[in-house]
């Protein structure tokens, strides 16, 4: 895909309910086309994965949000515009809202004064977490909701971290100047 994408999970299990929530939605398998807002977002259903890399997310959603996921909604818009992250975000929202659960960005929210310096830089991959985190405490701290960084080195070897968050803060973060989905 080459626009924004998030992971939504849940709870419980919510298969058929996800189902209504979708209807008339282009269906294939577990996967599906919808119009959302002014956008196309596809999305697919499954159970979480039980893989070595996952551990790390699963282990933190259940210490920090209180549960381990037992589905996984995966959202995401082919295209880059401001109009497609806010209907990913917003389609997350609404099925957090109902369902209950965490997004995961599938990435860390960056504050934008350091993306003017990965501009000069020129790959996130050569910058350590521990020099935007600081910015980026400073632009959600008085924010509602959680939101929690999952560390991982990234190919470089360098500290990085992958946001997950409850529906509080996603909401506010739709609101937010800089608001923006992981591309």
């Amino acid at each position: 895909m080459g626009g924004p994408v998030c992971l939504v999970k849940l709870p419980e299990v919510q298969l058929d309910k996800l189902a209504q929530l979708v209807e008339g939605a282009y269906a294939e398998y577990d996967y599906y086309v919808i119009g959302w807002g002014d956008g196309i977002l596809e999305f697919s259903i499954y159970p979480p994965k039980q893989e070595n890399s996952e551990e790390n997310t699963l282990l933190t959603c259940k210490e920090h949000f209180g549960f381990v996921p037992a589905q996984v909604v995966d959202i995401g818009a082919n295209c880059n515009s401001a109009t497609d992250h806010i209907a990913v975000g917003q389609f997350a929202l609404s099925i957090l809202k109902r369902f209950g659960g965490i997004v995961e960005f599938c990435g860390a929210i960056v504050p934008s004064s350091p993306w003017k310096i990965n501009h000069d830089i020129g790959s996130m991959d050569l910058v350590d977490w521990s020099l935007l985190e600081e910015p980026f405490r400073k632009m959600v701290e008085k924010m509602p909701g959680k939101i929690v960084g999952i560390p991982y080195l990234n190919a470089s070897g360098r500290r990085w971290v992958s946001h997950i968050a409850d529906a509080a803060f996603l909401e506010a973060w739709l609101k937010h100047p800089q608001f923006h989905m992981i591309k």
